[in-house]
């Protein structure tokens, strides 16, 4: 984790750290994969991928890989592996979390939040808005701890971060006038970044794991299936205005 490394630990939590992985893997990991696939291809959009063996078998495969994990990953002391074994009240809370979570999203799953009393702003400032939303994620909690600040002020920047990008879903994401040539922008936004970062992270020395590289292939390969995208969506866009 590099400069992050025991930085804003409290209560024997990387508070800094979780809420920077929170961020990113609420949007990048879950909730920006689902809309490319809704965007993709609309008539699957309410038609579940999986039925019931896959449900089990995805399920078997994540507890899976998850003991696989806490049993041989973790850190490296003196040489040594040092497995990552959570407390069991965590496991248990974050089991009870999620399966809260699915209940609500099942109970409200034809729920929804709509507003109108804000303006609209185009879709150009939705790209904006994805790009620095994940761009600042990303650094300002690794340029605060270089700076030498205290964590609880970093903590404390972050949350109003969070607290600023809740009211722009409630207020321009759910917008009544809301349509999908936003989405498509916030989307491709948001993803531009970590594109736009492969080069960096292959060239500068220190960043790069893995000497063989590859990282800009994988910047290309990921700009070029991000703009075949955006084609097919508008295409689906423009049969069913037909």
């Amino acid at each position: 984790m590099g400069v992050l490394s025991e930085y804003g630990m409290y209560l024997g939590v990387q508070w800094v750290w979780t809420i920077q992985l929170t961020l990113y893997h609420a949007t990048m990991s879950t909730l920006i994969p689902i809309a490319i696939v809704d965007l993709a291809w609309p008539r699957y959009r309410d038609v579940p991928l999986l039925k019931k063996r896959g449900l089990v078998l995805a399920s078997a495969g994540l507890v899976f890989i998850t003991l696989i994990g806490m049993t041989f990953m973790g850190t490296m002391v003196e040489g040594a592996m040092v497995p990552f074994h959570p407390h069991p009240l965590l496991l248990i809370g974050g089991f009870l979390v999620v399966a809260t979570l699915i209940w609500l999203a099942h109970r409200y799953r034809d729920s929804r939040i709509v507003t109108s009393k804000p303006t609209l702003k185009r879709p150009l400032w939705f790209g904006v808005g994805g790009f620095l939303f994940m761009l600042l994620n990303l650094i300002i909690p690794a340029i605060l701890a270089e700076a030498g600040t205290r964590g609880v002020v970093t903590i404390g920047i972050q949350l109003v971060f969070v607290a600023l990008v809740l009211r722009l879903v409630a207020t321009q994401l759910y917008h009544v006038d809301r349509i999908q040539r936003h989405i498509v922008a916030l989307i491709t936004g948001a993803v531009l970044p970590l594109i736009l970062l492969t080069p960096v992270h292959e060239l500068v020395q220190g960043l790069n794991p893995d000497p063989a590289g590859g990282m800009m292939l994988v910047g290309v390969v990921a700009l070029v299936l991000l703009v075949r995208w955006r084609k097919r969506v508008f295409g689906e866009d423009d049969k069913n205005r037909d």
